[in-house]
Formats: C-alpha cells, sequence, structure tokens
C-alpha cells in the first residue's frame, strides 16, 4: 500500500466525467485515507462544468480550493504553468 504521511503533499488530478469527479478518483477517495489539509485537486472538465465535482469535494471536507484548468491538452504549457504555481502554494 501507500505510505501517505499527514504532512506530505498530495495532488489528484481528475478528468470531469458527467459533471463529477471520475470513477476511478472516487474509488482513490474512498480507500486512502488523506489528509483534509494537504490534499490538492486539479480537474480537467472537456467542455462539462464541475459544479457536481466541487460539491464532492467539499462534502468530503477537503480544505483547498481545486484548480480548474479546460482542456489542459491544447494548452499544455498554460496547463504546465498552472499546475507549477498550484503546487508551489
Amino acid at each position: 500500500g501507500l505510505d501517505i504521511k499527514e504532512d506530505d503533499l498530495v495532488v489528484i488530478g481528475s478528468p470531469i466525467w458527467n459533471d463529477r469527479l471520475s470513477t476511478p478518483i472516487n474509488t482513490v477517495l474512498k480507500t486512502l485515507e488523506l489528509d483534509k489539509e494537504t490534499t490538492k485537486f486539479i480537474l480537467y472538465p472537456a467542455g462539462a462544468t464541475t459544479k457536481k465535482a466541487l460539491k464532492q469535494i467539499n462534502r468530503l471536507a477537503f480544505m483547498q480550493s481545486p484548480v480548474i484548468i479546460a482542456s489542459p491538452l491544447k494548452h499544455q504549457e498554460q496547463a504546465r504553468q498552472i499546475i507549477g504555481s498550484f503546487i508551489s502554494k
């Protein structure tokens, strides 16, 4: 299993499927005990909204606001910059 310590930064990236976090990410969230304060999310919708995904994250009591990157494959350099600044905070 994974040995994630309480002070480790964990960044979870998820495509948005039907306005929700992807099924594999839901499995990860149910399986691992992640620190609610140090876990960050990067969401990348392909045109869909993220309202339900944001509600899922809030309902699970994660403290960090997710960053949303639309179409990261089309805008790779911009996505890299956003992710780099998000992770270094």
